[in-house]
C-alpha cells in the first residue's frame, strides 16, 4: 500500500512538473511556480512523512525511521531539484522574445536577485555563479550587438561599399587587366564587412573581439584601399568600457549597462 501511495506521488510529481517546464517555455513565470510548488510537494512529501519533523525550507530534518544520511540525500536532491528550477526560470527570462525585442534586462536581474535572495533567506546553500555569469555573457553580447549596429550601419557598411566603387573605378568595363583586378576584388572580399557576434559571443571578453574587429576592418580599408574608417568616439569608448567591465566581472549591472543592452528601437 505505502509502494502504491508513493507511485501516484511520483507519477503526480511528473505531471506538475512537465506542465512547469511548459510554463516556463511560455514564459508564463506565475503559473510555472505554482505547479513547480506542487511538483516539489508532490516528490517529496512521501520521504518527508518518514521524519521527524521538517521546518520551513532551511531543509532542518530530524530522523525517524532512517538514518541521517538518507535525511542528507533527500535534502540534496530537493536542493538540485530548487537550484535547476531557478535557473530554468532565470534563463528563460534571458532568452524571452529574443528575437523578436530586446530582452528586459532591468526585469531579469530584478528576478535573479528576489530568486537568490529568497534562497539565502531560507537558509538554501545554492551556488548560482554559474548561472549569473551566464546572464553577464549574454547582457555584455547584447550590449556589443547595439553599439556595433549603429557603427556598421553607419560606417563600416558605406566605406567597403565605396571600396568596391573604387575597384569599378580602376577596372571600368571591359576589364584589360584580369589579374589587378581579380586581386583587387580578393582583398575586397577579406574584408570582415559584418561583425560575427555568434562567434564572438564563445570568445573571453566580446566587447575586445568587437574592438579587433574595428582595427582590423579599418586597416584593411586604409592599406588596400586607401579609405579612412570613421568610427565615432562614443562606439569605441562604450567598447572599451564593456570590455573593462567584462574583465571585472562578475556585473554590477547599473542604469549603463541597461541601456547599452536595451535596444534602441
Amino acid at each position: 500500500m505505502k509502494k502504491l501511495e508513493h507511485a501516484i506521488f511520483w507519477i503526480a510529481g511528473a505531471i506538475f512538473l512537465c506542465a512547469s517546464l511548459r510554463a516556463v517555455c511560455l514564459q508564463d513565470e506565475i503559473e510555472a511556480s505554482a505547479f513547480f510548488g506542487l511538483a516539489a510537494f508532490s516528490f517529496f512529501f512521501p520521504k518527508l512523512t518518514e521524519f521527524k519533523s521538517f521546518q520551513g525550507l532551511g531543509f532542518n530534518v530530524e530522523n525517524w525511521e532512517k538514518t541521517q544520511q538518507d535525511a542528507n540525500n533527500l535534502l540534496d536532491r530537493l536542493k538540485t531539484l530548487v537550484e535547476v528550477y531557478t535557473r530554468e526560470l532565470v534563463e528563460a527570462r534571458v532568452q524571452k522574445g529574443r528575437w523578436a525585442d530586446a530582452p528586459d534586462w532591468k526585469g531579469i536581474n530584478e528576478l535573479f536577485t528576489q530568486l537568490t535572495s529568497q534562497h539565502s533567506a531560507l537558509q538554501q546553500d545554492l551556488d548560482f555563479s554559474d548561472l549569473k555569469k551566464s546572464m553577464d555573457d549574454w547582457l555584455l553580447y547584447d550590449a556589443v550587438n547595439n553599439v556595433l549596429n549603429a557603427a556598421q550601419n553607419a560606417t563600416v557598411t558605406k566605406s567597403v561599399a565605396l571600396a568596391q566603387k573604387k575597384i569599378s573605378e580602376r577596372f571600368p568595363q571591359p576589364i584589360s587587366d584580369a589579374n589587378g583586378y581579380g586581386e583587387a576584388v580578393q582583398k575586397w572580399r577579406e574584408i570582415p564587412a559584418r561583425a560575427n557576434l555568434s562567434e564572438w559571443r564563445n570568445s573571453s571578453d566580446v566587447a575586445a573581439a568587437a574592438l579587433d574587429w574595428i582595427s582590423d576592418v579599418r586597416k584593411k580599408l586604409k592599406t588596400d584601399f586607401d579609405i579612412e574608417l570613421e568610427v565615432d568616439d562614443k562606439t569605441v569608448t562604450d567598447l572599451e568600457y564593456l570590455s573593462s567591465q567584462h574583465k571585472a566581472r562578475p556585473l554590477v549591472y547599473t542604469d549603463k549597462l541597461y541601456d547599452l543592452a536595451t535596444y534602441p528601437g
